[in-house]
C-alpha cells in the first residue's frame, strides 16, 4: 500500500499468489485462508490479465499465462503448509478450479503442444508466444490438479489431467531445448517452428525449474543452463560488477533483486546468499532493482511482494 511503490494500490496475482502467499502462510494461517479466498473470489474472473484494481477489475489488461497457474500453485502451497484441506470446500474455491483450466486450455496450441501466453512475467511483451517457463508453471498446476482431484475424491475423470501434465511435460523437452556452444541448455521461449530465444526473466527465472520439481538439480540440461545464464556468453550476466549477477533487457544496468530470490531457490544459492548479505538496497528494505556495484536501490521502493518472496526463500535453505 506505499506510495513509494510504483504500482500503490494495484493488484497482480503473481506478486499475491506465488511471491506473497507462501510468507503469509508462515506467519499468519488464518490471514493467509482470507488472503486465498478472497483472490479467488474477487479475481478469478479476470484471471491472468496483467493488473487489477483491488476489487478485481482490470486495470491494465494483457494475458500473463504465469499468472493463472499462480492460483493453483499458491492453493497447494497453503494446503502444504497447513494441512487445511477443508479450504477446497469454502467460498467458491473448488468451482473455479475447472473455470481456471478452461482458460488455461484456451491457451492451447494444437500444432505446437504449448500453451501461449502475451505478456513475460515481467509484464513486457513476450518475443515468442511459448515461453518455457510459463509451460512449467502450467505443467505444475496441472500436476497439481491431479493430486486435488484425488483429495476431492473426483475419480470420474480418472487420469485425467496426470496424461495432460506427462503430455505437457514431453512438448516442453521436445520444443524448448536448444543447443548452445555444444551443450543443450532451455531456452526462454519459443515459436513453435525451431525459433527461440535464448534469455532469462528474472521475474519468472528458469532457475526456478528445479524449485518447481520439474526437473532435479542435477539434471544436465538444466546445469548447463545456468551455467550458461552465469557465463560471459550471456550478454545480461553483469559478470565484472561487484554484485555478479542477473540483469534483464528492459534494465540491462541494474540487477534484479526478484533474480536473487530465484538463486536462493535453486543450487546457486550460495551465491546468492552472499550478495544479499552484503546489500544495503532500501536503507536495508527490499527494493526490485539496485545498483550492481553498490548494491544500493535503482527502482521499485517499498517492494512488499518480493520482501515476502525473499523471506520465504531465505528460509528454505535452513
Amino acid at each position: 500500500r506505499s506510495p513509494l511503490y510504483y504500482e500503490s494500490g494495484a493488484f497482480r496475482e503473481r506478486d499475491s499468489l506465488l511471491w506473497s502467499m507462501p510468507a503469509l502462510t508462515m506467519v499468519d494461517k488464518t490471514r493467509a485462508s482470507k488472503v486465498l479466498e478472497f483472490i479467488f473470489e474477487h479475481h478469478s474472473a479476470n484471471a491472468g490479465q496483467n493488473v487489477h484494481y483491488l476489487d478485481g477489475r482490470v486495470l491494465f489488461p494483457g494475458f500473463a499465462l504465469d499468472q493463472i497457474a499462480a492460483y493453483f500453485i499458491a492453493l497447494e502451497s497453503y494446503i502444504d503448509a497447513t494441512e487445511d484441506y477443508d479450504i477446497l470446500n469454502r467460498g467458491n474455491i473448488r468451482e473455479i478450479l475447472p473455470f481456471l483450466e478452461g482458460i488455461i486450455d484456451d491457451r492451447y496450441d494444437e500444432g505446437v503442444g504449448l500453451y501461449s501466453t502475451f505478456l513475460s512475467p515481467s509484464g513486457h511483451p513476450a518475443v515468442h508466444p511459448f515461453v518455457t517457463y510459463d509451460n512449467v508453471l502450467v505443467w505444475k498446476a496441472f500436476s497439481i490438479m491431479d493430486r486435488l482431484n484425488r483429495i476431492m475424491e473426483n475419480f470420474s475423470i480418472g487420469r485425467y489431467f496426470e496424461e495432460k501434465a506427462d503430455m505437457l511435460r514431453d512438448k516442453i523437452f521436445h520444443h524448448g531445448i536448444v543447443e548452445v556452444g555444444g551443450k543443450k541448455i532451455f531456452a526462454w521461449s519459443t515459436d513453435g517452428r525451431g525459433g527461440h530465444r535464448i534469455y532469462n526473466d528474472p521475474f519468472g527465472s528458469l532457475a526456478l525449474l528445479s524449485y518447481f520439481g520439474f526437473v532435479e538439480e542435477n539434471d544436465r540440461v538444466y546445469t548447463n543452463t545456468l551455467e550458461y545464464l552465469y557465463s560471459k556468453e550471456y550478454k545480461y550476466y553483469l559478470s565484472d560488477a561487484v554484485f555478479d549477477e542477473l540483469a534483464c533487457s528492459h534494465h540491462p544496468n541494474t540487477l534484479s533483486t526478484l533474480g536473487l530470490c530465484a538463486g536462493l531457490l535453486s543450487p546457486g544459492r550460495e551465491r546468492a546468499l552472499k550478495h544479499i548479505k552484503r546489500m544495503p538496497m532500501d536503507s536495508g528494505l527490499f527494493c526490485e532493482r539496485v545498483d550492481p556495484d553498490t548494491g544500493v536501490v535503482r527502482s521499485g521502493t517499498a517492494f512488499a511482494a518480493g520482501a515476502g518472496l525473499l523471506a520465504w526463500a531465505l528460509l528454505q535453505g535452513e
